[in-house]
């Protein structure tokens, strides 16, 4: 005879079963200002907006995409209102911030908190800081 092959389950910690997705620089953009609005923004002020605060030259398609991509991510979700569409803010700011700075204190920092501070403190401040 033949034998089945053995499966192995493995149980995800609670922390890993709530992780968001993370998204790229790009969504991150396009996020950020849906989270200043509030979602309550046009595509074409979003475009614009997203265009002014980072210095892009996107075209109302390549924020749009965007947009899908953060919503089938989880979040966002989208309403119409007459012939507009808003938006709903499923993640807040802190949530997805916090997870971007467990991450990166975990992978680039190996953990040491006081290392992560000191570059943040010196660090540039700045709209033009931001590439993607």
């Amino acid at each position: 005879g033949w034998k089945l092959p053995v499966i192995h389950l493995r149980v995800m910690p609670m922390e890993e079963r709530n992780r968001l997705p993370e998204l790229s620089r790009c969504e991150e953009m396009v996020l950020s200002v849906l989270w200043d609005m509030d979602g309550r923004i046009t595509l074409n002020e979003l475009t614009n907006e997203v265009n002014i605060r980072y210095a892009k030259p996107w075209a109302p398609q390549t924020v749009s995409t965007m947009i899908k991509r953060t919503k089938n991510k989880g979040f966002i979700d989208a309403y119409r209102e007459g012939r507009y569409v808003y938006y709903t803010i499923l993640v807040k700011r802190e949530s997805y911030r916090r997870q971007v700075s467990e991450r990166v204190l975990s992978i680039l920092y190996k953990g040491s908190k006081d290392q992560m501070l000191s570059d943040i403190r010196k660090a540039p401040t700045g709209k033009g800081d931001y590439e993607t």
